[in-house]
């Protein structure tokens, strides 16, 4: 250790450098402050108004501001939830029952909701439990305590706002937008390279449909904290959308008409101009509009379509950020909000219970000792199951309580009685405050440090006195417990990013079997919509997975294209002016198509062989489906 020390120097090791000091100084200032004020004012359990300066440290001050906001909504509404439940005149246990089905809700909004917004449901499933299990408990802990701790959020919330808000850096928005630029600029090479008759690479279509999801990801925390950027996330929802559907537009497209077309030649040269001004980024006038769409039929004019979408969001984009005042038409595909449903049930399903059986343990064994690992289980099972991979996660929350737990022992049995007086409080944790901004700061131990920090404040009990050894030992112990047991819950029973990833596959494909079903049942643009948010999401869960490389399954651009060509079917065969032959036709081939999962390039073969008995627009439909089924065959076979 002493060698790696010299040879990386001391502030390497520790993962600190001149703006990591300066953060530690300012939590560990805040901190203080924070408890200096709540101990002055003689609120109870002063020690929570220090609480606050270490969740709130964020990257950028747009989320630093939507977070103390969304920290002072969600714990103002789960006191207001606790302080209900504790007036119901029912039974402890009821009451422990109804708060675990608090919990099971907020965890399964932190699914749902999404960027800082899930904030305030965390905050909301934690602040509850934190005002009734002392009440069911049955401890001489009356109401005012409950309130003092909502006081001490809103002191630690303003007192953080004032000492750190203005030194957090401004997100780096210009940066994000050409970011977002750049991809899209990926997107038309390829459909341009696919237009003009290329092979198409499966590593370049994965590497920018991951950048599309990272990017769908980065974007409302980038964007936190600013009307303006909320303004223009529509904007680049719709770059996202589009570049999907010009991707998949131009495979379809290199099947349908060949590159022998003039029409195409011509989209091909435009594409390319286009290309190169996105990366230049010069905002000039459309290049592609709805008056400009040519005639090439099918996936031509899905195609230009697409390219109108992305044009007229590129310069809505550049116009906002110049004048403010740009704006666009609705364009043709909307992207759907992410609500990962089948997520959020799991999460709250497993998070209520748990907490439930805690609780109701509790209740039933009268112990008083074991309120603060009561709390603790409600409070890390909220915080594990609002994370994207929390086995992951789930060692260093262990690791963060443990330390936190013994140092706060040592505190409480040999600092804790002499600190009488306000003063002696803040003078004798401060110290420790400070080795906590520094841990909280480090890039090698934050996340730890947070649970280090927020595990001392909550074993110490600052400001209670002097306390029996055995009560000491009980408190740390329950809760170090706690953090243990809940770790141990989702380390032992991971959640599976691969079988989310699968799950959505499926998804995929049965949408795909519905819309063969049946005419009409899912509309080209719903669908497209639906699968481009299930796409970004797919590739979200693969890169939790580990699964990014050659394993990925390929196939989601195909996916897209024959959901639209199946809609494309179901519309001629609607079309009155159709003969009942080719109407037959549509509708034995749309029966093959009702089962994805068995042998899709047999399907793709019988399709080639529809494609060759018939007639025009249908021959080159068969063509496009068969195409789009071979291409498609990793995503319908994955399992």
């Amino acid at each position: 250790m002493l060698s790696d020390i010299r040879e990386r120097g001391l502030g390497e090791w520790l993962g600190l450098d001149r703006q990591s000091v300066g953060t530690a100084l300012r939590l560990a200032l805040a901190a203080i402050v924070s408890l200096s004020i709540a101990a002055m004012l003689h609120i109870e359990n002063a020690y929570w108004a220090a609480m606050p300066t270490w969740v709130l440290l964020q990257a950028t001050r747009g989320q630093f501001i939507e977070r103390g906001v969304f920290r002072i909504f969600g714990t103002m509404l789960g006191a207001a939830v606790g302080f209900g439940l504790i007036l119901l005149p029912v039974d402890p246990l009821v009451q422990c029952a109804l708060l675990a089905l608090w919990i099971a809700f907020c965890a399964s909004l932190v699914q749902i909701l999404r960027g800082m917004h899930s904030y305030w449901a965390l905050m909301a499933g934690m602040t509850a439990p934190i005002v009734l299990v002392p009440s069911a408990m049955a401890l001489d802990e009356p109401l005012h305590i409950a309130f003092a701790r909502v006081e001490c959020t809103l002191i630690g919330v303003i007192v953080v706002a004032l000492v750190s808000g203005l030194s957090t850096p401004v997100a780096p928005r210009e940066a994000f937008y050409r970011r977002v630029r750049l991809l899209c600029a990926d997107a038309v090479s390829y459909a341009e390279h696919m237009v003009r008759g290329g092979a198409g690479s499966e590593a370049q279509e994965r590497r920018i449909l991951t950048e599309m999801s990272e990017i769908d990801q980065a974007a409302r925390p980038v964007l936190a904290g600013s009307l303006e950027g909320y303004r223009r996330l529509r904007h680049i929802d719709t770059l996202i959308t589009a570049s999907l559907g010009v991707m998949a537009a131009a495979q379809a497209l290199r099947v349908r008409s060949g590159v022998e077309n003039p029409e195409v030649a011509r989209l091909a040269e435009r594409m390319q101009r286009f290309s190169a001004t996105l990366r230049a980024e010069e905002h000039t006038h459309h290049l592609f509009d709805e008056e400009s769409i040519g005639t090439i039929p099918g996936p031509g004019r899905r195609l230009e379509r697409a390219l109108a979408d992305l044009d007229s969001a590129r310069l809505a984009l550049a116009g906002l950020m110049d004048n403010g005042g740009a704006d666009i038409a609705r364009p043709s595909v909307s992207i759907r909000p992410d609500r990962d449903w089948p997520l959020a049930i799991r999460a709250g399903a497993a998070t209520g219970a748990l907490t439930l059986v805690v609780l109701a343990i509790g209740i039933m064994l009268d112990e008083p000792m074991l309120t603060f690992g009561m709390l603790g289980m409600c409070i890390y099972a909220m915080l594990l199951s609002s994370m994207p991979v929390p086995q992951q996660i789930a060692p260093k929350l262990i690791g963060g309580a443990a330390i936190g737990v013994a140092v706060a022992t040592v505190y409480r049995l040999t600092i804790a009685p002499h600190a009488t007086t306000p003063f002696l409080l803040v003078a004798s944790i401060a110290p420790f405050l400070v080795v906590g901004g520094f841990v909280r700061a480090s890039r090698r131990t934050g996340f730890q440090g947070v649970e280090a920090n927020m595990s001392f404040l909550m074993a110490s009990q600052a400001g209670t006195g002097a306390a029996p050894v055995a009560a000491v030992f009980a408190t740390s112990l329950s809760l170090l417990g706690a953090a243990t047991l809940v770790s141990l819950v989702y380390m032992l029973l991971p959640r599976r990013a691969d079988r989310d990833a699968a799950r959505i596959s499926a998804a995929i494909r049965r949408d795909l079997e519905r819309m063969a079903a049946g005419p009409g049942d899912v509309a080209a643009a719903q669908w497209h919509a639906r699968t481009s948010r299930r796409t970004l999401r797919l590739m979200l869960h693969l890169a939790r997975a580990g699964k990014l490389g050659d394993s990925a399954p390929s196939g989601l651009l195909g996916a897209l294209n024959l959901g639209h060509a199946v809609a494309a079917m179901q519309d001629i065969a609607a079309d009155p002016m159709t003969d009942r032959t080719t109407r037959q036709n549509i509708w034995e081939a749309l029966e093959t198509l009702r089962s994805l999962d068995g042998d899709p390039r047999r399907t793709a073969e019988s399709m080639m062989k529809w494609s060759a008995q018939s007639t025009e627009p249908l021959a080159s439909l068969f063509a496009e489906i068969s195409a789009a089924l071979l291409r498609a065959e990793p995503l319908l076979t994955a399992r």
